[in-house]
């Protein structure tokens, strides 16, 4: 029986919102990996931090929210970019 292991990864949304957060993937499996599987259209975030950035002016940012989840479903196709920290 192949183990899940936890990687911790910051996603950047294609709507701007940051993502923080654990994802499970097989064995060795990479992370590009689970991510470019046809066979699945969502992932799901473990203890999941998500800032979204309030009314940017100037190159100055105004204000941010912060929230935090215990897990979050995530739709693959909203994902800009993915990196493992």
């Amino acid at each position: 029986m192949i183990e899940k292991q936890k990687r911790y990864v910051h996603i950047i949304c294609k709507d701007g919102i940051s993502i923080k957060g654990f994802i499970s993937v097989f064995g060795e499996q990479k992370t590009m990996e689970l991510i470019n599987n046809a066979n699945e259209d969502f992932i799901l975030v473990h203890d999941a931090e998500i800032v979204q950035q309030d009314d940017p002016r100037s190159f100055r940012l105004i204000a941010k929210s912060v929230e935090i989840k215990s897990s979050i479903v995530l739709n693959k196709s909203v994902i800009n970019w993915i990196t493992e920290l």
